[in-house]
């Protein structure tokens, strides 16, 4: 039983060590190390250890530096391509719902008007479907074009200047 209550605590001044320990640990790890001179002993060393590492400075090569910066732009590039997709992928599925909204809407209406109340017959789902496929080939031909890059419909939407911006 005395193995586990020491384990127990050498794992709790690890978590201490590293800012990770409740209220309630602490409390039982304070009280454990009144009791016990080994813990007590392997907690100063641990303490010493961490402050001798914390201290410690240390310098990256230029070259490191540098390749870590290419990275992070890389990176940061390819979230702005992925938010400018996504972003895309939404406008066409707002706007898609709302035409195939008021394409039914009016589609309803005009039955109603002309006497055709209860009758949905199979030409009309057709025409909607077709009044509905418009958009979404609009859309895809916008998102086309904007890889191709010869439409910058989203450049500077978010805040983030481009390559090139004149604010930036």
């Amino acid at each position: 039983m005395t193995g586990n209550v020491h384990t127990r605590a050498r794992e709790l001044m690890l978590d201490g060590a590293a800012g990770a320990l409740s209220v309630q640990d602490s409390v039982w790890l304070t009280r454990h190390l009144a009791e016990c001179e080994e813990c007590r002993k392997e907690q100063d060393r641990l303490t010493s250890t961490v402050a001798m590492l914390r201290s410690a400075t240390v310098s990256a090569p230029p070259f490191l530096a540098a390749r870590t910066r290419a990275g992070l732009r890389s990176h940061a590039a390819q979230l702005q391509t992925a938010r400018e997709k996504r972003l895309m992928v939404l406008l066409a599925l707002g706007f898609d719902a709302v035409w195939t909204t008021l394409i039914l809407t009016f589609v309803i209406t005009a039955a109603n008007w002309f006497g055709y109340a209860g009758e949905m017959r199979w030409w009309v789902l057709g025409v909607v479907s077709w009044l509905w496929l418009l958009p979404a080939l609009g859309m895809m031909v916008l998102v086309s074009l904007r890889k191709s890059g010869l439409v910058p419909v989203l450049a500077g939407w978010n805040g983030l200047t481009v390559e090139g911006d004149a604010r930036g």
